[in-house]
């Protein structure tokens, strides 16, 4: 609580026991420091590239620590990466709703529980921090990938009108084209999510029932 997440979504009943809903999750990514990482490749800066030369070398499968010890500050000098302005998946979902009350006789009008399955599909549009070798560092928002989704849960609501929801949501993110400095340099990850919701929202009808049957705005 705080580090408060934020998720927004806005819904449709197409029917009774079915909604569609567009929203954006609003997670967070951070790559722990410091830790040892395994790194390949060369760097090779001239003086005249917006870079860090101390790092100049070949690495083979060489061992490098996140909080390099040639920064006595233990800045993230080497290499910093996160996602701390918003892992942002914008996703459409689609979910069944079915009222569990009936099973226990409970009044409709008063007080309704709901089953939530749903699954979603959706972009990622970051704000991605990232320290590569000293270079300056582009923390544009920027569209980076994509995210599949599936989440569960149970819903309250009251007076057909107040929603609690309480769900399990989890997913897959493939993100390949992510900005990281000014030169144009990118990085590439994939990952599986897993996030508890609580929402607090309202429920309303946008039709009358003479042209729409129980279509509602959530």
């Amino acid at each position: 609580m705080t580090i408060p997440q934020t998720n927004f979504r806005l819904g449709y009943y197409i029917h009774d026991n079915y909604q569609v809903s567009l929203g954006i999750d609003h997670m967070k990514y951070v790559v722990e420091r410091p830790q040892n990482v395994r790194i390949d490749g060369y760097i090779n800066f001239d003086g005249v590239e917006d870079g860090d030369a101390s790092y100049n070398g070949d690495y083979n499968n060489g061992v490098i620590n996140l909080i390099d010890t040639k920064n006595p500050d233990g800045d993230p000098q080497f290499f910093a990466f996160e996602h701390t302005d918003g892992l942002n998946y914008i996703n459409i979902e689609i979910a069944r709703v079915d009222d569990l009350g009936e099973y226990f006789n409970l009044n409709p009008n008063k007080i309704q529980i709901n089953l939530i399955e749903g699954i979603g599909i959706g972009g990622l549009y970051p704000k991605t921090n990232a320290t590569v070798i000293g270079k300056k560092r582009n923390d544009e928002f920027h569209w980076s990938g994509y995210g599949v989704s599936a989440k569960a849960g149970l819903g309250l609501v009251f007076l057909n009108h107040i929603q609690i929801q309480t769900e399990l949501k989890g997913g897959f993110i493939n993100m390949p084209w992510i900005k990281t400095t000014n030169d144009g340099d990118t990085a590439k990850q994939k990952f599986w999510f897993l996030q508890h919701n609580i929402t607090v929202g309202y429920v309303f009808q946008l039709f009358n029932n003479s042209t729409k049957n129980k279509n509602d705005l959530k």
